[in-house]
C-alpha cells in the first residue's frame, strides 16, 4: 500500500460532501423556511447536473451551478518513518451558487458556507474517513458576486486545516 497523502484526504472528503452535502442544504432549506432555497449539488458524471471537482476549472467550462470543489494546499509532515506519515493539510472547500437577485444570493452564500462547515464538522466526527482531524480555527469566507449575463455568482467556501495518518506496509 501507498501513501495517498493530499489526494487521499481530497478524494474522501470529495465522497463524502458527494454523499452529505444534499441532505444538509435540504435540512436548512426547512430551518429556514423563508422561500430561499439551496439546490442540491448533482452528480451524475457526464448526465446534466453540477458535481464535485477536485480540481480548479474555468468559469466557462461551467454550465450548471451549484458547482462543488474539494483543493489541497500546503502539506506538512509532523511525522514520519518508512511505514507511516502523520501529514497536516490546507483543505478549501468552495461551493459556486448563482441567482438572479444578488441579495438572495447573498444569503444563499452564508446558507452554503454553513452548510459547508457543518459538513465538516460531521466528517470530523465520523469513523469512515479514517484518521482525518480538523485542527485550530477555519476560515469561512465568501467571495464579492460576479455576473455572468443577467446572473450572479459567488462562492461561499471554507479553508480548515487538517491532519490525516496513513500507514503503509
Amino acid at each position: 500500500m501507498t501513501w495517498t497523502l493530499t489526494e487521499g484526504v481530497v478524494d474522501s472528503l470529495r465522497d463524502y460532501l458527494r454523499a452529505n452535502f444534499d441532505t444538509k442544504c435540504a435540512a436548512l432549506n426547512v430551518e429556514y423556511d423563508d422561500g430561499i432555497e439551496l439546490d442540491p449539488i448533482f452528480d451524475k458524471g457526464d448526465e446534466a447536473g453540477a458535481t464535485w471537482h477536485v480540481g480548479e476549472k474555468t468559469l466557462e467550462s461551467l454550465q450548471q451551478f451549484p458547482v462543488g470543489f474539494v483543493l489541497g494546499g500546503p502539506v506538512s509532515i509532523g511525522f514520519w518513518n518508512d511505514t507511516q506519515v502523520d501529514a497536516g493539510h490546507e483543505i478549501t472547500v468552495a461551493v459556486i451558487v448563482s441567482d438572479q437577485d444578488y441579495e438572495v444570493l447573498r444569503r444563499k452564500l452564508y446558507r452554503t458556507q454553513r452548510a459547508i462547515w457543518e459538513c465538516l464538522v460531521d466528517a470530523h466526527f465520523n469513523a469512515s474517513l479514517g484518521a482525518f482531524k480538523m485542527l485550530g480555527s477555519p476560515v469561512l469566507d465568501v467571495t464579492p458576486v460576479l455576473t455572468r449575463g443577467s446572473i450572479g455568482l459567488g462562492e461561499a467556501s471554507v479553508k480548515v486545516r487538517a491532519v490525516n495518518q496513513e500507514t503503509r506496509v
